[in-house]
């Protein structure tokens, strides 16, 4: 047995030297499991490297995002905060005022236009001393803020105070004073014009064509902002758009006052020989199959410029638009900002239109010619065409708010005088222009004015607006002829000639306003 057993274990001994198949297949076995763990370890580095990779451009674009959002943020802040503020949707507005009072609104020589008023319990509400006098260009605050109030909103309620200040409300439970508003406006020429305008419907611009500085800005209908809240289903029903602001948002027909712009534009054709022109007049006259007729069916004879424009011949002036390139005359129309979206702070005004396009047939090159056909604008609009006359063919940008200042009394901004073009008429143009328009109020459709112990100049109209032969009365002027000082636009709606109803408004502004000057 012992011989059996050395000899086993020596079997086994050597069986150990000497490895068989089995050990050899698991050896391969292990070389490839390492082989796999190896490729397995890499493609984890690998997806791992591209999950950081990917985490990094997320990482990236987040940040980027974050920061995007942030400048936006900012940049609206700064540059659109205020008109967000101004909409009258947003009720933001309404939140700020639990801790900032509304300022006030001045006219230029102090006089308070709009206030707030705070009553014991804590409620306030918005006071107009002069009722309805002022109601389109201040406007209203309850119902939907509209003039002043919607424009200047973000303004007076002071939205740009220092976070210490706001705190300090807070912790006291006092308001913090808005800033308030100093107009162009001045109370007594305002008071004029409404009164002048009595119970006729329409508006009445007044300026110093300077400087753009808006003085007066009535329309009729008109509303009391005090009580517009207890009338506002009457007000809202009324048929004659009572909320509309006519000087800045109506659109008429220019009729005769548009003479202005066909005169400038025959003299710019004929600069040579404009003195020579000569028309005569025999009441009515056809153009190829465009008829035209003169008021009434005047007969004015033989007409050069002066006496065409003094007696406001549409004859006349229908020949020299005929004779016109459609072209030019369209360059000088578009020269008085026609067919624009004026940015003028402080109004939403509409657009005046002009429709003629080089391909325009005699009729209408001869309702151009008049103000009569498509061509629209507002009393705004008209008070810019004459006061580029009287400042030498610059037109200045209309402005209401003259300057901004803070409860504690200084001017937080001033505003200045700004040109909105240079280029209207050239200064000669201009002068001439103003020399024939001073025919019109010495013996011509607004004579009424030649007794006034100062030169004026000015054109009257008659804008038809409906078939039957209805026409609505303007007038346009300055005065003194020679250094202006007051623009005037005023229309009466549907009432006849601007001789007989528009230029006695007119004088009663001028004398008023130039009485001390």
């Amino acid at each position: 047995m012992k011989n059996k057993d050395i000899e086993n274990e020596e079997t086994t001994k050597e069986k150990r030297k000497k490895p068989g198949k089995q050990d050899k297949i698991s050896a391969k076995e292990e070389k490839k499991r390492r082989q796999a763990l190896i490729k397995k370890k890499k493609e984890h580095i690998k997806r791992v490297k591209t999950i950081d990779r990917q985490i990094y451009i997320l990482g990236g674009i987040f940040i980027f995002g974050f920061i995007a959002i942030a400048v936006h943020v900012g940049l609206y802040i700064q540059n659109e905060s205020e008109t967000a503020i101004n909409n009258s949707y947003n009720t933001r507005s309404k939140v700020l005022e639990q801790t900032i009072q509304r300022g006030e609104i001045y006219d230029r020589n102090n006089n308070i236009l709009a206030q707030t008023i705070i009553n014991e319990d804590g409620t306030y509400y918005r006071q107009y001393p002069y009722n309805e006098l002022f109601c389109h260009v201040v406007g209203s605050y309850d119902h939907g803020k509209m003039g002043l109030e919607l424009y200047e909103n973000y303004t007076m309620l002071g939205y740009k105070e220092t976070l210490s200040k706001a705190l300090s409300s807070d912790l006291s439970g006092n308001k913090i004073k808005g800033n308030s508003i100093v107009t162009t406006l001045d109370a007594d020429l305002q008071k004029l014009c409404h009164d002048a305008l009595g119970d006729y419907e329409g508006a009445v611009v007044v300026s110093n064509p300077k400087t753009g500085e808006i003085l007066a800005m009535v329309s009729k209908p008109d509303f009391d902002p005090n009580t517009i809240s207890q009338n506002w289903d009457t007000i809202n029903a009324d048929t004659r758009s009572v909320l509309l602001n006519r000087a800045t948002k109506g659109l008429y027909a220019p009729g005769s006052t548009f003479k202005i712009v066909t005169l400038t534009e025959y003299i710019r054709e004929h600069k040579d020989n404009y003195n020579d022109y000569n028309y005569v007049c025999s009441g009515s006259d056809t153009f190829n199959n465009a008829k035209i007729g003169c008021f009434h069916g005047e007969v004015h004879g033989s007409v050069d410029l002066e006496k065409s424009i003094a007696h406001s011949c549409n004859c006349s002036f229908a020949n020299m638009g005929v004779n016109s390139s459609a072209s030019s005359f369209r360059n000088t129309v578009e020269g008085f900002l026609f067919n624009q979206n004026l940015a003028i702070n402080d109004f939403d005004i509409s657009a005046s239109s002009f429709k003629m396009d080089d391909n325009a047939n005699e009729e209408e090159k001869v309702q151009c010619a008049i103000g009569q056909g498509t061509t629209l604008l507002t009393p705004l609009q008209n008070l810019m065409i004459i006061s580029a006359v009287a400042n030498k063919g610059t037109i200045m940008k209309p402005y209401v708010v003259d300057k901004v200042i803070s409860s504690e009394g200084n001017i937080v901004k001033q505003n200045e005088p700004v040109a909105l073009t240079t280029s209207a008429m050239t200064k000669e143009e201009a002068d001439e222009v103003a020399k024939l328009l001073c025919s019109v109020c010495e013996y011509g459709t607004g004579k009424e004015l030649s007794s006034l112990p100062f030169k004026c100049a000015g054109k009257t109209g008659s804008a038809e607006f409906s078939g039957s032969g209805e026409s609505h009365a303007w007038f346009v002027g300055f005065a003194p002829y020679d250094d202006p000082q007051i623009a005037v636009s005023i229309i009466v709606e549907k009432q006849g000639t601007g001789s007989k109803y528009a230029v006695p408004i007119a004088r009663k502004i001028f004398e008023s306003a130039l009485k001390e000057k």
